[in-house]
């Protein structure tokens, strides 16, 4: 009887001194959340993201990542939808399955004739509507060996501005969804940013113009907009980073830089500016793949 108490109080003793089981997180969740739109009078549907460990902490508050995708990825928002996760901080949270601590808003700008997007995905993005299936190979920034264009300093005719206007003219709903989900889901309401590429890039600034109290961090890339309508913007000091690629011949890098050098003309402090100069238009794959640019992301608060 001795011997066996014994050794029931060894076994509890050796079970004390284990180390408790690893609990395991939750894993990421990507919605497609419905909606109203005034834009094109129909019902489309944009995505939102929750990071990993999300279901986990009930008390804990999220800092929100509004992307606004590029003119190659505009559609219907519905069947076409996935085209915005082709490239920005979605592709790499859920395509490529980094953990990445953001809530993220990704909406989808229609086509100016509200045509559905018939460019095929890429090979494996269709599989990632299971966030356990393996990501595909990664799109990497080839260095462009052109030359840095001569007219690099030189506006490029814009046309009849259709595309740089697209995410403007969403601006109501984009505010909706911004709203709704800051409402809806766990979102610490000081750190919400907005970043986007191309023509999101060029939405990125407007939006931000016309709402700088609702971002934290604004992160426009190879993009660039109005200079005329940065006076609040330059007066809400909110922190901005700007991106552009120096061989960049669809959009110029000089629309960034005369947005910068509006922002620090009326009194902007808070403003940079990077010119990644072997880098074309697609100088977002390097943008969104970096860490800094996250990190950079989750410094930012607002007062």
């Amino acid at each position: 009887m001795k011997i066996a108490v014994l050794i029931c109080l060894l076994f509890a003793a050796v079970a004390l001194t284990l180390p408790a089981p690893a609990q395991e997180v939750s894993a990421p969740q990507m919605l497609r959340q419905r909606y109203y739109s005034e834009t094109t009078g129909k019902i489309r549907e944009y995505y939102l993201y929750l990071p990993k460990g999300y279901a986990d902490a009930p008390s804990k508050r999220w800092p929100m990542l509004l992307f606004l995708h590029g003119a190659g990825e505009r559609g219907n928002g519905r069947e076409d939808l996935e085209k915005v996760l082709v490239h920005g901080p979605l592709m790499e949270a859920w395509i490529q399955g980094r953990d990445l601590p953001f809530v993220i808003v990704s909406p989808q700008a229609p086509f100016p004739d509200d045509r559905a997007n018939t460019t095929a995905l890429p090979k494996g993005y269709s599989e990632k509507r299971d966030a356990a299936a393996a990501p595909p190979p990664r799109n990497e920034a080839p260095f462009d060996t052109n030359p840095i264009p001569e007219d690099w300093g030189k506006l490029r005719d814009r046309g009849d501005g259709s595309v740089i206007n697209a995410w403007i003219r969403m601006r109501n709903e984009i505010e909706y969804m911004v709203r709704i989900t800051a409402a809806e889901y766990r979102i610490d309401r000081k750190r919400i940013s907005i970043s986007g590429l191309s023509m999101g890039g060029f939405g990125t600034f407007g939006i931000a113009a016309a709402h700088p109290e609702t971002f934290a961090a604004i992160a426009p890339v190879c993009g660039g907009g109005d200079p005329a309508t940065l006076d609040n913007l330059a007066k809400s000091q909110r922190p901005i980073w700007v991106f552009h690629g120096g061989r960049d011949r669809v959009v110029s890098p000089m629309e960034s830089l005369q947005m910068v050098n509006a922002l620090i003309a009326k009194g902007h402090r808070k403003v940079k500016f990077t010119v990644h100069e072997d880098l074309a238009h697609n100088v977002w794959t390097r943008v969104y793949e970096g860490e800094d640019f996250y990190r950079w992301l989750l410094a930012q608060s607002l007062p």
